[in-house]
């Protein structure tokens, strides 16, 4: 079943009445992805792969900030306050000094979530879009561009595997 605006609203009035809370989110790490890599590497104790998955996801997620801090200027004429979307998985785990130092670098501090939510960008797109990227729904809304970077090739081939042997 293809989502639509309905069964989302739906689905987040069902969390909401539970205590919880969707979150817009403007900067996907896509650590989901790079993660496949990783574990593989681990998995061998191939210290060099690792290295090199480490080093290109670290390289990836500063690529993504510029993206999608030059993408909110387009597309408000203004910086925004981001939401990164990081999940709790072993590539972030075992390297979360260096992603800390990737967000301090460009000059992010912490923020509460009512803080980040009070600018008017977190207002919905006038356009449905089925995706979980805030800026990407505002992209096509305002039949803007959306290409930020994607991980090296190695990398969606690894979890391009993993997605046809499950």
């Amino acid at each position: 079943m293809a989502p639509t605006e309905e069964t989302e609203r739906a689905f987040e009035a069902f969390i909401t009445a539970r205590g919880y809370r969707v979150a817009p989110m403007t900067i996907d790490s896509v650590d989901w992805m790079v993660l496949t890599a990783y574990l593989e590497a681990k998995k061998r104790n191939d210290r060099e792969s690792l290295k090199r998955v480490t080093a290109d996801y670290l390289t990836l997620l500063d690529q993504r900030f510029e993206y999608s801090e030059l993408a909110a200027d387009g597309l408000f004429g203004h910086a925004i306050p981001q939401v990164l979307l990081l999940h709790a998985n072993e590539l972030n785990a075992d390297n979360f000094a260096a992603v800390l130092e990737v967000i301090e670098k460009r000059g992010y501090r912490f923020v509460s979530l009512e803080e980040t939510l009070r600018d008017s960008v977190y207002r919905n797109p006038p356009k449905y879009t089925p995706s979980s990227d805030w800026l990407y729904q505002w992209s096509v809304s305002l039949n803007k561009p959306w290409a930020p970077p994607a991980p090296p090739e190695y990398i969606q081939k690894a979890f391009g595997a993993r997605q046809t042997s499950k």
